[in-house]
């Protein structure tokens, strides 16, 4: 159960503030940190997509992990965008968390409400809608190959896949209609041999020595040199796919059709549990703590 990743700091508020000295006795870990409301984004093209975006923004922030967030400092936000090439609406919710540190000079306190409010590298929870690019597809490119992501585990019964070396990603896509459809072994020696090049002879010459059910087996990525299609076996295979034709709908362009999850760092995926162990109050630790809380199941009614 993991995952996440980032967004711009939205910390403008009308709050009471003053500068904070140094506490050596008070742990940062344990100080109360502000939980920021959302700044209106007021886009009037789509006010179903806003409201249910803001709506899942309060929900994250609502998660035991964030209700009375300690040793970091809440700040949602959210962005809707036109995409530029397709007839889509795109949208990144984020909340960012920062790591509250009452000797930095630029930290501030509440004087109402006694909470502080970060400093510093912190950590954010991202939600993309009807934008793939966490995975590394693109929706622009129909006919492109891509590479199908390794899948490593699941929050609330939704796939977590592992993209590069950086941390997973939660894809939630309409019910019954993938994102992405496997390649078989003759449409991908098919596709060698319609764009040419120094391939073609060989995927033609391979695909004539095949047969019909070999052709139909998935494709998966050629581990050995010379070999133009992988056999798909162990549990390191990587299958080529592509986009599923009919997944998007262009006549919702505000409506959301596919959602992605992640906290933004660097972190490897294989080091994260042993971080989580041993720094529990981190903002990364807290962000992921706050993302395998939150009920991702309910989103789906949402999505078209």
């Amino acid at each position: 159960m993991l995952l996440l990743r980032r967004l711009p700091l939205l910390l403008a508020l009308a709050l009471p503030v003053a500068t904070v000295p140094a506490r050596a006795a008070e742990s940062d870990h344990a100080l109360p940190g502000m939980s920021l409301p959302l700044k209106p984004v007021l886009r009037k093209q789509s006010p179903q997509l806003q409201q249910r975006l803001q709506s899942l923004l309060a929900g994250l922030q609502a998660t035991p992990p964030l209700a009375d967030p300690r040793g970091v400092s809440v700040h949602p936000g959210l962005a809707i965008t036109q995409d530029p090439e397709l007839p889509l609406t795109r949208a990144s919710a984020r909340i960012h968390l920062l790591p509250i540190n009452a000797a930095d000079r630029a930290t501030v306190i509440d004087r109402k409400t006694g909470r502080y409010q970060g400093v510093g590298e912190g950590n954010d929870i991202e939600v993309l809608v009807n934008d793939a690019s966490q995975l590394q597809l693109d929706l622009a490119r129909p006919d492109s190959l891509f590479y199908e992501p390794w899948r490593v585990g699941e929050i609330a019964g939704l796939p977590l896949y592992q993209v590069g070396g950086a941390m997973p990603v939660l894809l939630i896509e309409a019910p019954g209609r993938p994102l992405w459809l496997r390649l078989t072994v003759g449409e991908y020696l098919e596709r060698l041999v319609r764009e040419g090049g120094i391939l073609a002879g060989q995927a033609r010459q391979y695909a004539a020595g095949l047969t019909p059910e070999a052709l139909s087996q998935p494709a998966c990525v050629a581990t050995r040199m010379r070999q133009l299609v992988g056999d798909c076996q162990g549990p390191n295979a990587t299958y080529h796919v592509r986009l599923n034709p009919a997944y998007l709908n262009p006549r919702r362009p505000d409506a959301i059709q596919l959602m992605t999850v992640k906290v933004d760092s660097m972190r490897l995926y294989t080091t994260l549990e042993r971080h989580r162990r041993e720094h529990p109050s981190t903002p990364l630790s807290q962000a992921l703590a706050a993302m395998e809380a939150y009920d991702w199941r309910q989103v789906l009614a949402w999505l078209e």
